[in-house]
């Protein structure tokens, strides 16, 4: 167990704190390197059995695509053993598809704790790079550092979802709302 745990903290320290790139490249190597973070964080989370009876495992994105192509590449692989799919909608009221995860764009910030309203009831991982997104509901917020991304983590708002986050992604992360650490131990 416990080497298990330093393969994984040693695994999300070097996905969560790798150098972005300067210059011109940041916006687009920030995204890259969030959409694979986005690929990772699914291994640290358990869905209801009901949501992963599904065929295929949908990420979507609401809002403004700033991802742009770096999604794709997750075409080619899977999530607890189905196939990833990918949707991209640019007005909440678009979403026809059951989103296992989403992530929300900053362009929707004015509307975030509406739409996690709406979701309220779904068992979908949400995520932004949104300040505050967290603190307004929103379960995994992406918090740009100097040189790095880190996040935080709304783990009563995954709990009410039905989701589970393993502890050690909880250990490596700012835990906003109710601490669920303390149910770790």
């Amino acid at each position: 167990m416990i080497f298990l745990r330093s393969i994984v903290s040693l695994c999300l320290t070097f996905c969560f704190f790798v150098p972005i790139a300067q210059a011109d490249e940041e916006a687009t190597a920030e995204y890259k390197l969030k959409a694979a973070l986005l690929y990772k964080l699914t291994r640290f989370v358990t869905w209801p059995e009901q949501e992963v009876k599904t065929s295929n495992f949908a990420i979507c994105v609401l809002g403004e695509n700033v991802f742009a192509d770096a999604l794709e590449p997750l075409r080619k692989r899977e999530v607890k053993n189905h196939p990833i799919e990918i949707f991209y909608f640019s007005q909440s009221e678009d979403i026809n598809q059951s989103c296992q995860l989403i992530f929300i764009s900053d362009s929707k910030k004015a509307f975030i704790r509406q739409i996690i309203q709406r979701l309220n009831n779904e068992a979908t991982l949400t995520l932004s790079d949104s300040s505050e997104f967290a603190a307004n509901g929103g379960m995994i917020e992406f918090v740009q550092g100097e040189r790095n991304i880190g996040f935080k983590i709304n783990s009563a708002k995954a709990k009410q979802a039905g989701l589970s986050i393993a502890a050690p992604l909880l250990e490596l992360a700012e835990i906003v709302g109710a601490d669920d650490r303390k149910s770790l131990k």
